[in-house]
């Protein structure tokens, strides 16, 4: 849902539009303008900027907001409108304040699961070649000069990540191994040959590719 599908008039000053009525009774059930926004479809956080500075003005300027009794009669609305119109007059809030919750916004959710799509859309088109992916694979070691052992130490990393305080103590002398100098080369044989054997591996599971496909 878009959240351009509420009007910002009301044509009278009884009733706020629907876009602050909406808001109003997000934010009355426990709600901010941030969990607000995110119920709504969203394709850059630019779009979810313009739609801030949107709302900001909108509340700023609605009829029933700016009544001169509000604080009387609805004191919760008068509170939101003197937060919102405070942004709204001050022009280095302005400024900051869309951008900043926009990119909380964002990259909060919405840039990973509009990534996870649209790679689901590009995976669903092709039928699953392990050839190819093995294929893919070498290229990108080669255009960005990965070795076995590179491709090892980027593996235990995302894992590291991933697990975080539940990685086992065990493998961590492993990575250790793996980032000590050429001197201790002898001692590394196995893990560069268990790399080769785990390169695709590797490129697979950094989440980059559906389930199902059959080299994961």
């Amino acid at each position: 849902m878009k959240i351009s599908k509420f009007k910002t008039t009301s044509g009278d000053m009884q009733n706020p539009c629907e876009l602050v009525s909406a808001y109003l009774l997000h934010e009355q059930d426990g709600g901010t303008l941030q969990s607000w926004l995110e119920q709504f479809d969203f394709d850059t956080r630019e779009e979810i900027e313009k739609a801030i500075r949107l709302f900001i003005r909108t509340i700023s300027l609605d009829g029933y907001m700016r009544r001169k009794h509000l604080d009387e009669e609805n004191p919760f609305a008068a509170a939101v409108f003197t937060r919102y119109s405070k942004i709204m007059t001050d022009a280095n809030r302005l400024d900051k304040y869309p951008v900043t919750l926009s990119g909380e916004i964002w990259h909060g959710g919405f840039s990973r699961q509009r990534l996870e799509t649209r790679t689901a859309e590009l995976f669903a088109s092709v039928t699953p070649s392990a050839k190819k992916f093995s294929a893919a694979c070498e290229r990108i070691k080669r255009v960005y000069n990965l070795s076995d052992t590179d491709v090892e130490k980027l593996h235990f990393f995302v894992e590291q990540v991933k697990a975080g305080e539940r990685f086992p103590n065990s493998l961590r002398s492993r990575r250790s191994l793996l980032c000590r100098p050429a001197s201790c080369s002898h001692r590394r044989s196995s893990i560069v040959a268990r790399g080769n054997e785990r390169s695709n591996a590797f490129f697979s599971r950094l989440g980059l590719y559906p389930a199902g496909w059959p080299f994961m």
